[in-house]
């Protein structure tokens, strides 16, 4: 593809691969030795020894973990003030129409 496209283009994805292509050899690592933890054994012939202690995957998966448990909280939150708001608007509507009835009521006398 680099004689396809742009110089600059091809320079800012092929750095992209090059960040995935570490995250996935970081992940496989993190995923053999932590199942390797809780079987207790060997990895497979032709498997190379991980990268990370186990304690710092340990540490990536509950970071994924927690990260996933944020994202859940804000939706919670988010669904929560959307019916706030809801409410606010629906109190405001009523609102609008005692008080106009009320105005009504004064004119007409």
């Amino acid at each position: 593809m680099k004689g396809k496209i742009d110089a600059e283009r091809h320079t800012a994805i092929a750095g992209k691969l090059a960040i995935q292509e570490c995250d996935a050899v970081r992940w496989k690592d993190a995923s053999l030795s932590y199942f390797q933890s809780l079987s207790k054994l060997l990895l497979p012939l032709g498997v190379g020894n991980r990268s990370e202690p186990l304690k710092i995957i340990k540490r990536l998966i509950c970071w994924t973990i927690l990260h996933e448990e944020l994202e859940n909280l804000t939706k919670i939150t988010n669904k929560r003030l959307n019916h706030e708001i809801r409410e606010t608007h629906e109190k405001m509507i009523v609102d609008y129409f005692a008080f106009s009835f009320s105005v009504f009521s004064v004119f007409r006398g």
